[in-house]
């Protein structure tokens, strides 16, 4: 995700510090926090006690995120030892680890992104979409659902000039909007909506 034009300036630029330089350009997830934590292990020979870790990433696993910002810690545990470099994206649970960075060094087309939670698209390969999309997704059709109540109810009780009681307006407002909005409904799946909760929950613990 870095070229070679942009590795260069940056190596440059870190490489007159008294630190360790690492560089970590892909998906947080526990093969690549694997090959990192071998990477750091064998960097503790140059005894430097600060470290640069120049991260792109378009995000990943929550817990993989804590667990590379945990052993980043770990190997460089001095107050102010640990920086962050953010030369191109760094979304999700890149944005996760920048938290745990002591400085956060920005380059011109450095991004951090939100810390949404990234959920396997269904019946896609190599596609996910953010937990957010599927809460909010839920959130929408409930206030959609809610207005269209609302809108029904309210004709029905000034069309009926007072004749009809507002129980029968309910009555009628909850058959037509049930009558909308159940085939909606009906393909949310709860599991998928249990999942990005539990995920979302997890990125804010």
């Amino acid at each position: 995700m870095i070229d070679p034009a942009t590795a260069q300036r940056v190596l440059k630029a870190l490489t007159d510090e008294d630190r360790d330089l690492y560089f970590y350009s892909g998906s947080i997830s526990a093969t690549n926090v694997a090959i990192f934590h071998n990477v750091i292990e064998q960097a503790r020979s140059r005894e430097r006690s600060r470290a640069s870790l120049v991260l792109t990433t378009l995000g990943g696993d929550a817990h993989q995120a804590f667990r590379l910002a945990r052993l980043f810690k770990s190997h460089y545990p001095r107050a102010g030892a640990r920086r962050l470099v953010v030369v191109g994206p760094c979304k999700s649970a890149g944005t996760l680890i920048a938290v745990s960075a002591d400085e956060l060094a920005m380059g011109p087309l450095g991004e951090l992104g939100p810390l949404d939670v990234q959920l396997a698209k269904q019946d896609e390969i190599a596609v996910s979409t953010s937990g957010l999309d599927t809460l909010e997704a839920l959130a929408v059709l409930q206030r959609a659902a809610f207005e269209a109540f609302e809108t029904h109810m309210v004709t029905i009780i000034n069309r009926s000039n007072g004749r009809g009681s507002t129980k029968t307006a309910c009555d009628i407002a909850a058959t037509i909007v049930s009558g909308l909005f159940r085939p909606i409904a009906g393909k949310i799946d709860p599991l998928v909506l249990a999942q990005a909760d539990r995920r979302m929950r997890i990125a804010l613990a």
